[in-house]
């Protein structure tokens, strides 16, 4: 469980009101844009690929581009463009969101050497300490692909 020290929630709190004051932007507004730069693990299901899933949730809810999503990707457009067109025909309803406290930092997505699946993997286990049986109810995926996934990323590292 998430255990948060009082003095680091004070900390926060006046960091947050310190960068409000300097940018003339209100907190709220500072949450959203730290919320753009992360995708939540409560939008993956076992109809898409993570691929389909990733590339739905950024087109969609944070109304980014093909191209935009392609550079966080690290992808060629034209497989974000299929991706996003799979995930369309086989989900066509918006996905569904919800409050989590498991979410991927976009710049954590970007790879040369390892799969999508396996950058998530290794976010997930090495950052927050999950085991692979989490990982896989958090993706909707069978914990011994989670296993898989997450060694061969090791290995390429």
């Amino acid at each position: 469980m998430l255990r948060i020290d009082y003095k680091d929630l004070l900390k926060l709190e006046t960091e947050i009101e310190n960068f409000s004051h300097k940018h003339n932007i209100s907190a709220e507004n500072i949450l959203e844009l730290i919320k753009k730069q992360r995708v939540p693990t409560t939008i993956f299901n076992d109809k898409l690929s993570p691929l389909e899933t990733i590339v739905k949730y950024l087109k969609e809810e944070q109304k980014k581009t093909l191209t935009e999503i392609s550079k966080i990707l690290n992808k060629k457009v034209s497989i974000i463009w299929l991706a996003y067109n799979n995930s369309k025909k086989k989900y066509p309803q918006r996905l569904q969101e919800t409050h989590g406290i498991y979410d991927i930092p976009l710049d954590k997505l970007y790879s040369k050497k390892l799969s999508l699946l396996e950058r998530i993997c290794v976010y997930l286990k090495d950052h927050y300490s999950l085991n692979y049986h989490k990982i896989g109810l958090l993706l909707k995926r069978d914990e011994r692909t989670i296993w898989t996934a997450y060694n061969r990323a090791k290995k390429r590292t």
